[in-house]
């Protein structure tokens, strides 16, 4: 979607014999329009790269880094904040200074980030790596001064657009796809709603500058998430959802919880999930815990409890891996009536490079 072509995997706008191909954000800043990043991932995450960077491998976030400062990014909001800092093992790279030596505002947490929604240049960095899943941001008042997506979606707009020849953002809820890898329902769940709560506000603004293209989208799903028909004539799936509600907290929490102290606990275990973990389970959940070969205990944990989790929340899975199914696009204003019923995905950029006069 960044470039127009499809790549191999792994990659960010780098084609298979290694040829770089022109991003987006790069012919938007070349007709002087402003460009933004906006995710709950690491703003050097793929997707936020792949309208902006052109690395050889997506896992080379300093040197992503280090393109935002040099093609002018404006605005860059989310997690990531290691990929801008010096240290003894990273001497390459954009740092902060260097950005603050540039124009741009830094903001650590949302009431700078709402303080300094107005600067035409702005980088805000909430998280060593990936913020915190929404779920853990509502339930635990140490997070509070994370911004959520909306509050980042908001920021950006207010300050890109005082660009006069216009703006191109990219927002992503992009730990949807994690929270789908894990096979966490409640954590996927409260994504899903955060990243619904941006369309109205990217509505109102159509309504206020019609001469914008909108376009709502995916790159894949992940996991096979789906509500399944549960109970006599199915009508427990939607108290299922009651159950999901329940949940206070992410197995990415829990994980981090439990690894702090080397120790499974039962009691913070069922306060999160609503489940209470038999002995066997317990045991299996520290037999992972000990295992220094075991990686992503939190997706070990949902496997252990699958079937309690089924039960409580009627949600099920194919995989933890990305999967096949044909995603859902939404597109509004100018452009949007070039979109065919069904596209291929790089075929959107033609439609966006159409839409903001760049071709």
């Amino acid at each position: 979607m960044g470039c127009g072509q499809r790549l191999p995997n792994g990659v960010i706008n780098t084609d298979a014999n290694g040829v770089s191909l022109k991003p987006l954000f790069s012919y938007a800043k070349e007709a002087g329009k402003a460009t933004g990043l906006v995710t709950t991932c690491k703003v050097t995450h793929a997707t936020s790269a792949g309208f902006a960077a052109n690395v050889e491998k997506r896992g080379m976030e300093d040197e992503i880094a280090q393109q935002y400062y040099e093609r002018e990014i404006d605005v860059l909001l989310g997690g990531g904040l290691r990929h801008f800092q010096r240290t003894a093992d990273r001497q390459k790279g954009a740092s902060i200074p260097d950005f603050k030596s540039k124009g741009y505002r830094f903001v650590q947490t949302k009431t700078e980030l709402l303080a300094q929604a107005s600067s035409p240049r702005l980088l805000g960095l909430f998280s060593n790596s990936h913020l915190p899943y929404a779920i853990d941001r509502t339930h635990d008042a140490a997070l509070a001064e994370v911004p959520s997506l909306p509050e980042m979606f908001r920021a950006a707009l207010q300050s890109l657009s005082q660009s006069k020849k216009g703006f191109v953002l990219q927002v992503e809820g992009g730990r949807v796809d994690h929270a789908g890898h894990v096979n966490d329902p409640a954590a996927i769940l409260h994504e899903l709603l955060e990243f619904d709560d941006c369309i109205p506000i990217a509505l109102e603004y159509l309504r206020n500058d019609p001469d914008t293209l909108l376009i709502i989208t995916t790159d894949h799903g992940t996991g096979g998430c789906q509500l399944n028909g549960a109970g006599p004539a199915y009508v427990d799936s939607g108290p299922a959802l009651d159950g999901i509600n329940d949940m206070t907290g992410s197995f990415e929490a829990l994980e981090q919880k439990f690894i702090a102290t080397g120790q499974f606990d039962a009691e913070v275990f069922t306060k999160a999930t609503g489940i209470v973990a038999t002995p066997n389970q317990a045991d299996a959940i520290q037999a992972t815990m000990d295992d220094p070969e075991s990686t992503y205990l939190s997706s070990a944990m949902t496997k252990i409890v699958a079937k309690e989790l089924l039960k409580k929340t009627a949600i099920g899975w194919t995989s933890n891996n990305h999967t096949s199914e044909c995603i859902d696009l939404f597109a509004f204003g100018p452009g949007s009536e070039q979109i065919a019923p069904f596209i291929k995905n790089y075929e959107l950029f033609v439609v966006m490079t159409k839409a903001l006069k760049l071709s």
